[in-house]
């Protein structure tokens, strides 16, 4: 079974979906057990499939990942009929060289004085799941991401890692 093209594909169809959008609400396990979220702005989805974001390092949830990296993001455009959720394990970064290659001007309204502030931190996100449902047909489409960057984390990749499953589900009745 070829499934390095189907997983290519799969990445591009995250990609164009995730695009539509630009904010995301990032849910994470504060100290105290609790779940919280807060708005991101998506820098970028880069081609190995993870997402990145800029932060501030006094953020929670920069001490949050510390302890738990595991997050979920939820993403919704109503004019688009999307609504997206990524689970993930999540890295904070502290690389200037890089915060400028994905600078781009979204980030200018919640970033003023630019990526190269002592504060400012790069959040990536490796994809482990993403569901997102399409109001305009009606399905919701899964994709199982594994095994995108499990290498980094020194997981064992085997080539059911690899595999990409996409399966249309009905419409949950309301």
């Amino acid at each position: 079974m070829q499934t390095e093209p189907q997983q290519k594909a799969q990445l591009e169809d995250a990609r164009d979906k995730l695009s539509l959008v630009d904010v995301a609400m990032v849910a994470y396990q504060a100290p105290s057990g609790e779940l919280r979220a807060e708005p991101l702005v998506t820098a970028r989805m880069d081609k190995e499939g993870h997402l990145w974001f800029f932060l501030h390092a006094d953020q929670p949830l920069v001490s949050a990942i510390a302890r738990n990296p595991h997050i979920n993001l939820i993403y919704v455009s109503q004019k688009e009929g999307l609504y997206i959720s990524v689970s993930g394990s999540a890295q904070v970064l502290h690389n200037r060289d890089l915060q400028n290659v994905l600078w781009n001007g979204k980030l200018k309204r919640w970033f003023p004085r630019g990526p190269e502030v002592e504060d400012v931190r790069l959040l990536r996100v490796a994809i482990r799941d993403c569901e997102y449902w399409d109001e305009p047909r009606s399905n919701m489409f899964r994709m199982v991401l594994k095994a995108v960057n499990a290498a980094a984390e020194d997981e064992e990749v085997g080539l059911a890692h690899r595999r990409i499953s996409v399966s249309a589900r009905p419409k949950h009745p309301h």
